[in-house]
Order: structure tokens, then C-alpha cells, then sequence
């Protein structure tokens, strides 16, 4: 009801005490999206195909339960700064259909055992993350220095910029950029080091000092091609693109094109002088493209026709189109992989990806993550909100980012989740890594918006990197333990950006309301059985055969937005998720924290992360059958024992302190 809701909305642009004057701007406009964040609500409305965010204060909502009636004037905040002007908004609500604002929690239902599962596997891979550049020229003692700082600040994986592939130039003479991997590598198998060598892969750059022919000029066979017949060069950069400079060229290239066996020959031969890990990023379509000479003849080679010249959203030709872009990423990624395997059994390929919280990310790129399987070893997932800018990392970021990583948890399942979540003070920093170990991911400690060669604080990297090279083995999923599964649709995102929007609405509905969740994707259906309820956000596309999957299941489904054809059950307010999804074998009350629930072997683990500005003490009630003790390990502190009430097979934990991380562990009496 309130995601689809439709008012019309005079926006009227009130003056902050800086601003000398301001307008009035009257449009009308759709609720796309609705996010509960504490007292407050925030809207977003979709004017003119534009996002217009709002905010409610909280004098716009007396109580909880209270009623937004039609003909309410509501004061509201915007949520951007243009220079010394902040943006605020007062909104007239003009429609039929009122919006409710979320009401009191349901009274409280009794615990449900958790369902324990047999045989956990490993543990997943969770380390610590720093970057280092090291392009030519640059002497063999330098780069044993770098190698030999990433250690002493107890780094779990260095991550090593040699420009091998990014510059036009490193593709005429590689020679100086593998000498410095040769260095790296020896240095690091010395020290114990693990590396991982930073490879771009699309975006072939030609910086303006590098002088020489431009890319058109001797790489234009190698160019996607827009589907206007244009090939895809750039020569004027966005504010995001900051390591592109007035004068340099960027040109796409397409992995059907020649270019292909020349990036795998680097590859190789990175691997040949001791390359274990490599890191590939953008691998990426530009523009919806390509229709370069080399994609026309794979496609009708395929069968498949012609390549369309323009975007069709639903239509037969463009969905076929998007599969073939879609399998082309994974087919790379799988010749990619045996490449490298083939020099060294052990190589790892990571893949960095930026496209799955961008609305149309997935479908602009070709890349999907939630349809690629064991063609790569993990995804290093680029959480870049806000890293443009020097933004408070307050409730609103904290929430929006458990969020993500939940997504990025759920899509990545047996797979390492590696984060590149920039920061720019120590708080942040450390505020972000309780949220990111709280759910096994692996923390990048950067300043944004670089990703190497910069730190927050040095000596807050020491102190976090050291006290968890102490407790690692505390880290990594097993079973995931909730209840509560959310479908991610690569089908739906194709048709509409309204899937992923109230997709990580309902992740953070249900996360400010401590309930446990995992996000599935359609590919991972058959997991079904370890859930009790199934959240179809906005999911407008099943195919037959994942309808049939889903009621076969016997899970309880429910649906935010339009549900889809193939399908009879309940829609619901995404406000409302937390009583419709029922009863939970986890009670925690007192304090806003994320929660995640993890079996490993021999224990139950239950983290909890702040997302408030203070210290949470928090209430715990676990239905565990067996459990019987319990200890608990802060951020930066050291595991003590807890004594938990019981009462059967229920253990209850009160006033527990909760700065930014708690991990509390559960013994499991022996099998």
C-alpha cells in the first residue's frame, strides 16, 4: 500500500538561514520507496523518472499509529546540500489512499525453537583488507618495504596495484609490471604475506603524459560498440571517475574482441611469477552496448539474429539480448579462471562489482551477479555511498549498509564476501567494520575514495587488523539460522528498478525490527526448506519452473508490491513484515543493533552490531535445545563468559553492552 501510493505534492523550497532567497517547485510525484529509520519515516518520490528524497521530522508524526491523513501538510527535510543551501520540503499529502505510519510492535509472540542444522561446513573465508600501489618505476627495496609494512600491521590480504593492465602502455611493454610482481610475490611468500594482484579489465585508460597514437588509433577493433554504432571512448569524466584527468581517453573494451587473449596472456604470466590471488575489476558493459562486429558474430552464430539497436524493456529480442551479454561475462570469467589455474592449481579469481546496488546496474553492465555461479572464486563488492563526500556515517548509512551486506551475504553463499566500504575518520571506520564482521564480510580499511595507498588512521588499522588476527578463527559463516528467506529476482531488477528498492526496504524493515533474515536468489531455490517464510519484494517475473519450486516448498510467501503471475498468497505492508513473518526462535529488545544468526560447528553464534550514534544495552531471549553457557567478545576486547538465565531450553541474557560489535557464542553439547 504505501510503496505504490501516489500523492501529489507541492514541493515548496524553504530557505536555510544561509541562503538569501529561495523558489517554489510544484510537481507531482509516486512513493517508490519508504524506509522506517528510527522515530522518523523517509520517502522517496519518483518525479519526472527523477528520485526526490524526503524526510519526515518528527514532529510531522506525533505518535506511533498515527494516521497521515489526505490534506496533512507535513514538514519534511530534504536530504542534499547544494553548497550553503539546505533543501527542505514541505508536502501535501493529496491522496485517496492515506499513508500509515508504521504502528506499535505486535504484542510478542512466544519463541520458536531454532532449527539446528546436521554437519556445518567450513567456516568462509573473512580477512582484513588493505591496498598498496606499486606501478613501474619503482625499486626492488621499495616494493619489499611495502610488503613488509602490510605485515607488521597484520594485513590478511595486501592487495597490489601495478597498473599491469590498465594503461595503454602496459599493454605495449608489460615487462617492468611484471618485474615488480615477481618482487611483490618473493617478499610476501617470505614474510607469510597472502597478496592479491589488482587487475582492471574493460577500461583500457591512455593518460595524456603517456603521449603516443590515441586508443582509436590502434585499439578501435578492440572498443564496444553503443548501440548507436559508436564506439564506447571517453574523453570528459564524472567527479566519480577521479583517476581520469583532463586530456586522458578511457576506452570499453568487449571481451569478445581480440583484446581478450592479451588480458589472459597477463594473467597468465602475473600467475607464472607468483601471483595467487587476482583481483579483476570492471568487467563491465558501458551504456547497454555492444554491438561491435565480434558480438554480431557470436550472436548469429548463436542463433539468435541481430543485435538490437535499442533498449526494449520486456520485449522477446531485448531479453534474449541480456542473456547473451550475461553469459559472455560468465564465459570469460570461466576461460579466465582455467587460465590461470592451468599455471598454478591453487590461483583464486576475484571479481570486484559495483552494479548490484545501482538500479539499473545490472541491466546497464551485463553483470549479475546472482546468475554467476563457481566461474569465480568470490566478488569483492564496491559499497561506495557516500565516499564522494565527507558524510556523517549516522543511523540512515549503518542501516542502508547491514542492508547491502546482507544482500551481498546472501547472493555470494559459500563464497568469501570481500567489501570495499570506504570511510573517512576512525568513528566510521570502526563503526563499519562491527557491521561488516557482524556478517562475515571481509573489511577493506581505506579512505574513500581511494582504495589503496590511504588509511583512515594507521594506527587504528594496527589495532583492528592485530586484534583480529587474534580472533579469526571466532569468523566466517556456517549455516545461516533465519527464518526469514527475501527472493532476489535477476528477472524482475531486468523490468523495473522497483525489485532491488523494495528489496533492501524490506532488509532494513526487518533488520530495524531484529529479525534474522537471508537473501536468496532465485538460482538457490532448492534451500527453500530451511525457511519458514519466503518475502517476494516487488518480484513482477517467475518463470514456471520457480513457481512450482516455491510451492512445493510449503514455506509460508508473501509478497510486498504486486505479486507475480503463478502464485496465490498474501501481500503485505512492508511496514508490516515483521508480524506477518511470524514467530522467530530470537527475542533481542532494548537497543537498535543488527542481528545474525550463524551455526557453526559445535556452537550457535548470534552477532549483534550498533546501528545508534551510542552504546545499546540490549536484551537477549534464544530458544537454542541444548545450549547451556555462553561467552562474548566485543570489538577490540577479549572472550568472556557469560551465565545466562535458562529456563528449558530458552537462555536469556540481559543489559548486554553493545558499543559496536558483540559476537556472542553458544556451545552446542557434542552430537
Amino acid at each position: 500500500m504505501i510503496a505504490l501510493a501516489r500523492i501529489a505534492a507541492p514541493l515548496l523550497l524553504l530557505l536555510s538561514p544561509l541562503v538569501a532567497r529561495g523558489e517554489e517547485v510544484k510537481v507531482s510525484g509516486e512513493v517508490v520507496y519508504l524506509e522506517r529509520s528510527g522515530g522518523n519515516l523517509y520517502l522517496e518520490l519518483s518525479v519526472g523518472g527523477k528520485s526526490v528524497g524526503v524526510e519526515l521530522l518528527p514532529a510531522a508524526v506525533k505518535a506511533a499509529g498515527a494516521r497521515i491523513a489526505k490534506g496533512m501538510l507535513l514538514g519534511v527535510r530534504g536530504t542534499r546540500r547544494k553548497g550553503d543551501k539546505e533543501i527542505a520540503y514541505v508536502v501535501e499529502v493529496a491522496s485517496a489512499e492515506a499513508l500509515t505510519f508504521p504502528g506499535a510492535p505486535a504484542a510478542r509472540s512466544p519463541l520458536v525453537p531454532l532449527r539446528l542444522r546436521p554437519d556445518p561446513p567450513p567456516a568462509t573465508e573473512v580477512v582484513m583488507i588493505a591496498g598498496h600501489g606499486l606501478w613501474p618505476p619503482v625499486e626492488p627495496a621499495e616494493v619489499r618495504r611495502v610488503v613488509a609494512s602490510a605485515r607488521a600491521e597484520g594485513t590478511g590480504v595486501m592487495l597490489v596495484d601495478s597498473g599491469l593492465t590498465e594503461r595503454w602502455r602496459a599493454y605495449r611493454d608489460p615487462t617492468p609490471h611484471y618485474a615488480v610482481i615477481a618482487e611483490a610475490a618473493r617478499e610476501a611468500r617470505r614474510l607469510g604475506q597472502p597478496l592479491a594482484f589488482y587487475l582492471p579489465s574493460f577500461e583500457l585508460r591512455r593518460e595524456k603524459r603517456d603521449g603516443g597514437e590515441r586508443l582509436l588509433a590502434c585499439c578501435k577493433d578492440w572498443a564496444q560498440v553503443t548501440l548507436a554504432g559508436a564506439p564506447f571512448l571517453k574523453t570528459r569524466f564524472a567527479k566519480s571517475e577521479f583517476w581520469n584527468k583532463r586530456g586522458d581517453e578511457a576506452l570499453w573494451v568487449c571481451p569478445s574482441s581480440p583484446w581478450r587473449q592479451a588480458f589472459l596472456q597477463r594473467a597468465r604470466e602475473a600467475v607464472k611469477r607468483g601471483a595467487e590471488t587476482l583481483f579483476v575489476d570492471v568487467p563491465y558493459f558501458q551504456a547497454q552496448t555492444c554491438r561491435c562486429r565480434h558480438c554480431q558474430e557470436r550472436y548469429r552464430r548463436a542463433g539468435l539474429g541481430e543485435i538490437p539497436t535499442r533498449a526494449a524493456v520486456g520485449e522477446r529480442g531485448w531479453e534474449r539480448f541480456l542473456a547473451f551479454r550475461r553469459e559472455l561475462l560468465r564465459d570469460f570469467f570461466r576461460e579466465l579462471r582455467a587460465a590461470i589455474r592451468a599455471e598454478r592449481a591453487s590461483a583464486r579469481l576475484v571479481v570486484e562489482e559495483s552494479p548490484t546496488l545501482e538500479d539499473d546496474g545490472t541491466v546497464r553492465t551485463g553483470l549479475e551477479i546472482g546468475l554467476v555461479g563457481d566461474e569465480v572464486d568470490g566478488f569483492a563488492h564496491e559499497y561506495s555511498a557516500g565516499q564522494m563526500e565527507r558524510a556523517p556515517f549516522r543511523k540512515r548509512e549503518r542501516l542502508a549498509l547491514a542492508a547491502a551486506l546482507a544482500l551481498y551475504r546472501g547472493l555470494d553463499g559459500r563464497r568469501p564476501t570481500w567489501v570495499l566500504s570506504y570511510a573517512h575518520d576512525r568513528a566510521a571506520s570502526r563503526s563499519s567494520a562491527a557491521i561488516h564482521l557482524a556478517h562475515d564480510a571481509s573489511f577493506w580499511e581505506t579512505k574513500g575514495p581511494e582504495m589503496t595507498g590511504t588509511s583512515v588512521d594507521r594506527a587504528w588499522r594496527k589495532q583492528l587488523f592485530s586484534w583480529f588476527a587474534r580472533h579469526r578463527s571466532s569468523f566466517g559463516a556456517g549455516h545461516g539460522l533465519a527464518e526469514v528467506a527475501l527472493l532476489y529476482s535477476p528477472a524482475s531488477r531486468d523490468r523495473s528498478p522497483h525489485h532491488l528498492r523494495a528489496l533492501l526496504q524490506a532488509s532494513q524493515v526487518l533488520i530495524e525490527a531484529q529479525v534474522p533474515l537471508r537473501v536468496l536468489s532465485t538460482r538457490d531455490l532448492a534451500e527453500l526448506r530451511h525457511y519458514r517464510t519466503l518475502v517476494l519484494p516487488a518480484v513482477a517475473v517467475l518463470e514456471a519452473a520457480q513457481a512450482a519450486a516455491i510451492r512445493a516448498s510449503g514455506v509460508q510467501v508473501v509478497a510486498t508490491g504486486a505479486p507475480p503471475a503463478g502464485l496465490s498468497l498474501r501481500r503485505v505492508d512492508p511496514l508490516e513484515l515483521p508480524r506477518a513473518v511470524g514467530a522467530q526462535p530470537l527475542r533481542v529488545s532494548g537497543g537498535r543493533v543488527v542481528v545474525w544468526l550463524n551455526q557453526r560447528r559445535g556452537e550457535v553464534q548470534l552477532r549483534l552490531a550498533n546501528l545508534d550514534d551510542r552504546p545499546a544495552t540490549v536484551d537477549v531471549e534464544l530458544r537454542i535445545p541444548g545450549a547451556r553457557g555462553a561467552t562474548a567478545l566485543a570489538l577490540l576486547g577479549e572472550e568472556r563468559k557469560l551465565a545466562p538465565a535458562i529456563a528449558g531450553d530458552t537462555l536469556r541474557l540481559a543489559k548486554l553492552r553493545v558499543d559496536d560489535l558483540l559476537l556472542l557464542r553458544f556451545p552446542l553439547p557434542p552430537r
